[in-house]
């Protein structure tokens, strides 16, 4: 499912792969079809089609069995490519949102315009006995709610909730239509409440692109290394930590210890922490012993730091303290500890902080905003190198978060 797809319409580079992608997909012997909106801008008399399933019942809100004033009325029709094997794609036809604006994108009610896709797009399947796939492909933006309207409104829907759902990432940049960079606290959306309806203003502050990564069964992205890319700060636009979270669900996390200088480990941390400290006012020391060698994951140790650092700017408020500490706790482990003088926790967020199914996404003392998963992280890769990472906290004094670590001493280059 996509918003554009060649030959009927094709803007950018997703218009071609949603042509070329099926083709080599029923190439080795999948049956593989597409669906996309029928603009008023596809030419009818070029692409000769035949009704699927007229009078669509499409739910606006989130219940499957909506009242008929809560429903659209859509039209499905399909298509056989005479010039590429016969290739099906099914075009969903509506009225007011591809009939009325024809286009493709630029409409300030395209977030409408890609919910009601994906619904529909459910829909049709659900209640089509023809063909349903084992799979749904939903690319972008665009297709974010895809996964989660499965995950969520279908969850005990006999026909979707067996379907797989694979979120397809070609820009990370493009989240909805808004600046996710630039977010108030009122507009930010944590990717887990419900979805609005359909039509209702709300969609427009959805992150469709969060809801994608948090529910989708798999994630792919155009190339291995654009998929690296996206889980560091630098190009993880927000996102890096719910990528690393989504990654941890799916698959086995590449897990490669080796020796290395505790200091030199946090050095390489500290330019991109202390730039952002400075953005605050924000005094950021770090005391790290010279003669400590650890065997570690050095991906994994950066990503612990990063966070546990990150989060203590974000929690401390203009003008006061954070600080790195670390020592050798004894033969075995290290300590590190991260304290600040922030805003702190009370006792029923502390006792429920690593808790998966309580995640806390309190935003910063400047408004920034908190997915609440890299804790979780932080905490999956501590007990890969089996070690324990516990915070304290009092509410208006600030928080420390210590972990220990593998010294290389005991580990004698054993990997685990």
């Amino acid at each position: 499912m996509a918003p554009e797809a060649s030959p009927f319409v094709k803007v950018g580079g997703l218009g071609e792969v949603m042509y070329s992608l099926p083709k080599a997909l029923r190439e080795i012997g999948h049956d593989t079809r597409v669906m996309i909106p029928k603009y008023s801008s596809i030419d009818s008399a070029k692409f000769s089609m035949t009704m699927a399933k007229e009078g669509l019942l499409v739910p606006k809100g989130d219940v499957s069995a909506a009242p008929e004033n809560d429903q659209m009325i859509c039209n499905v029709k399909k298509f056989l490519d005479p010039d590429n094997g016969h290739a099906v794609t099914y075009l969903l036809e509506n009225e007011e949102y591809y009939e009325q604006r024809g286009s493709v994108y630029g409409y300030d009610v395209d977030p409408t315009r890609w919910a009601l896709l994906s619904r529909g797009a459910l829909e049709f399947v659900r209640t089509n006995d023809e063909w349903r796939p084992d799979v749904i492909v939903a690319s972008d933006w665009q297709g974010g709610l895809i996964p989660n309207y499965i995950k969520t409104v279908y969850k005990d829907d006999p026909i979707l909730s067996k379907i797989a759902t694979a979120f397809s990432i070609h820009n990370l940049y493009f989240q909805g239509m808004f600046d996710h960079r630039f977010t108030s606290e009122m507009d930010y959306d944590d990717g887990q409440s419900g979805i609005p309806p359909i039509g209702d203003p709300r969609m427009s502050k959805v992150n469709f692109m969060r809801r994608g990564i948090r529910y989708a069964d798999v994630i792919n992205t155009v190339s291995p290394n654009y998929a690296r890319e996206i889980t560091t700060p630098e190009y993880g636009e927000l996102l890096e930590n719910l990528l690393q979270w989504s990654r941890m669900r799916q698959t086995s996390y590449p897990f490669n210890p080796t020796v290395k200088n505790l200091s030199t480990l946090i050095e390489d941390n500290m330019a991109i922490l202390l730039q952002t400290a400075g953005s605050k006012d924000i005094k950021l020391q770090y005391s790290v012993p010279e003669n400590i060698d650890v065997f570690v994951d050095i991906n994994m140790f950066q990503t612990i730091v990063r966070n546990l650092v990150s989060n203590a700017i974000k929690f401390t408020g203009t003008g006061q303290e954070v600080a790195l500490i670390a020592q050798k706790l004894n033969e075995n482990e290290a300590t590190i500890s991260v304290r600040d003088t922030g805003i702190g926790m009370p006792k029923e967020v502390l006792e429920n902080l690593f808790m998966l199914n309580t995640i806390s996404n309190r935003p910063g003392t400047e408004g920034e905003p908190s997915s609440g998963l890299g804790l979780i992280i932080c905490k999956e890769f501590v007990e890969k190198h089996g070690g324990t990472l516990w915070a304290e906290s009092e509410e208006g004094k600030g928080s420390l978060f210590s972990f220990t670590i593998p010294i290389h001493d005991t580990q004698k280059n054993k990997k685990k």
